[in-house]
């Protein structure tokens, strides 16, 4: 699984090495990313794609796991209602939620109506691979 910090090019800035209180090892995070981004005008639809890409992450689960927290956690999303994600204290959700924050920030977002997330149920679906144990938290219809 690749360092989710390493999805974030937010305005073509590449990882780099930074000393960074907040990673102790001297690599650059989404944090840091978002600090340089925010002094320039950000490109709403890069961001928009960047989310699709982290949500998909957040949402990544294990369909063996026995886990009734697994998928019981939301996040805000571009469409204006909220998103089901596997943890709320994940990398993936942590990394998706710094990105979302600066998108909020700076691009329209709708305000639909939405449906209350703790009347939904929410699944840990299987991927297409059946072979795998890798899944997607998604809304049951």
């Amino acid at each position: 699984m690749r360092n989710i910090a390493s999805l974030v090019p937010i305005l073509a800035l590449a990882s780099c090495a930074v000393s960074s209180p907040s990673d102790p090892r001297g690599r650059a995070t989404a944090a840091d990313d978002l600090e340089v981004a925010s002094s320039q005008a950000p490109d709403c639809a890069a961001l928009a794609a960047e989310l699709a890409v982290l949500l998909t992450a957040a949402q990544s689960c294990n369909v063996a796991a026995a886990n009734p927290t697994q998928c019981a956690s939301w996040v805000p999303s571009i469409t204006g209602c909220s998103a089901p994600v596997a943890y709320a204290g994940s990398e993936a959700t942590r990394t998706y939620l710094e990105v979302f924050e600066l998108y909020a920030q700076s691009c329209p977002l709708p305000d639909p109506p939405c449906v209350d997330p703790t009347t939904l149920v929410v699944d840990c679906t299987q991927a297409a691979d059946v072979d795998s144990l890798a899944g997607a938290c998604t809304i049951r219809h």
